[in-house]
């Protein structure tokens, strides 16, 4: 074993320095930016950004950091996931004749998260420096936002904001604006409510997400965000938590029915609301739920139909969006993988309780804000079929965040 020490301990110093935790930082900071704005990062890097971001910010400094982890006995911290992972990746050899190809790709996404969860683990021991510039950097992620909310005023047609510059979906722009604006107050509060120039670019950004959340006409969004944000009035039991939280929201809902008040004319105004009264969600959710379960065989509720019959272009199968991760679990792996697929949920739900018994409100108001809109949306949290899905990250950085409370129990890593 000594041979492998002095390794170790270089990489040790590698990981601890403080260039190698700006690098992943501002990195992952990049990534986010790309969600909400990967248009205008596409004008300056003409390829497929996500991919490529995700393997340098992500993948290798993960790999990087895996044996530092494994060396100090953090290995339970990665077995559920990796249960989860592989044996989705594995489903991939029953999938269909021939789909052994699949294989490598699906281990490698499995790679992706593993890592993931890696560098979060890793950053939970430096939030002081992220916090410090976290005002400046949420001016910066506002922006594409901001040009979401002009692009819908002067071209769209539509009445729902659809958020051209990243997701084109209102569904998955509207979580990503939520958690936004979850972030953002959750800083404010952590400053203690001051009067200063950071606070006040802080509330201005909660203003611009949650209007771009409320043009987005997702109703499980916006719901989401209204209970996220009473859990933070319930935890802090402070008065000028409910004053800050009464101000972005009424402010962004007086903003948004003017914007489409401008937008539409007087005949036609309420044309959004309607839309939005209208759909049905749940009914239609259900049909396509039916229509993929009826598509099983009765031994595939067991293990599932496999990962690959998603990717199946070859008049193999017809892909179904399911439009909710754990009916997608089901699918592909079944009875087997959505067992570890609650077990994941319950550590996020048990980490997100204890959090919140502690004061700490911003594990248990993210995890209620994404808890809806991936129960009736999203692909999957299986990189190999949701990829680098806005979905698919949330439910892996919560899982994260979840790992630190439990990592670190004293200390103040997600206040």
């Amino acid at each position: 074993m000594r041979h492998l020490q002095i390794p170790l301990s270089i990489l040790r110093l590698l990981t601890e320095s403080r260039p190698f935790t700006n690098y992943v930082m501002y990195g992952l900071l990049l990534l986010m930016f790309s969600f909400v704005g990967g248009a205008l990062v596409e004008l300056i890097l003409p390829l497929d950004t996500k991919k490529y971001l995700y393997r340098a910010v992500v993948l290798i400094p993960g790999l990087i950091l895996l044996p530092v982890q494994l060396a100090q006995k953090k290995f339970h911290v990665f077995l559920l996931p990796a249960c989860y992972l592989l044996f989705g990746a594995i489903s991939t050899l029953w999938s269909y004749p021939g789909s052994i190809k699949d294989l490598g790709p699906a281990l490698e996404r499995t790679l992706y998260i593993i890592s993931l969860i890696i560098i979060i683990v890793h950053l939970s021991e430096h939030r002081k420096f992220i916090d410090k510039y976290l005002p400046v950097l949420s001016a910066l992620i506002i922006l594409p936002i901001f040009l979401d909310i002009l692009h819908y005023i002067i071209f769209q047609s539509k009445p729902r904001l659809l958020g051209y510059l990243g997701t084109s979906n209102p569904n998955t722009a509207g979580i990503i604006y939520g958690i936004c604006t979850v972030v953002f107050v959750n800083q404010i509060i952590k400053r203690d409510l001051i009067s200063n120039w950071k606070n006040g670019v802080l509330i201005l950004s909660s203003i611009i997400a949650t209007t771009a959340l409320f043009l987005t006409g997702s109703r499980a969004c916006a719901l989401s965000l209204l209970i996220a944000l009473t859990l933070f009035c319930l935890v802090r039991r402070h008065a000028k938590v409910l004053v800050l939280v009464s101000l972005i929201l009424l402010t962004s809902w007086v903003v948004s029915l003017s914007i489409n008040a401008l937008k539409f004319t007087e005949q036609n105004i309420t044309q959004p609301l309607k839309a939005a009264a209208t759909r049905t969600l749940i009914s239609n959710r259900a049909e396509l739920w039916q229509a993929m379960i009826e598509r099983m065989n009765t031994e595939e509720y067991i293990y599932g139909r496999g990962l690959s019959v998603g990717q199946a272009t070859n008049n193999q199968e017809t892909f179904i969006y399911p439009h909710s991760q754990l009916i997608s679990s089901f699918y592909y792996t079944g009875i087997l993988g959505t067992l570890l697929h609650l077990m994941l949920f319950l550590a996020i739900f048990y980490a997100s309780l204890k959090a919140a018994f502690a004061g700490q409100p911003l594990l248990v108001c993210l995890f209620t804000m994404s808890l809806l809109p991936t129960a009736v949306d999203g692909i999957s949290i299986h990189p190999y079929l949701g990829y680098l899905t806005p979905h698919l990250l949330v439910f892996w950085f919560l899982y994260s965040l979840a790992l630190t409370q439990n990592l670190y129990k004293n200390q103040k890593l997600i206040a």
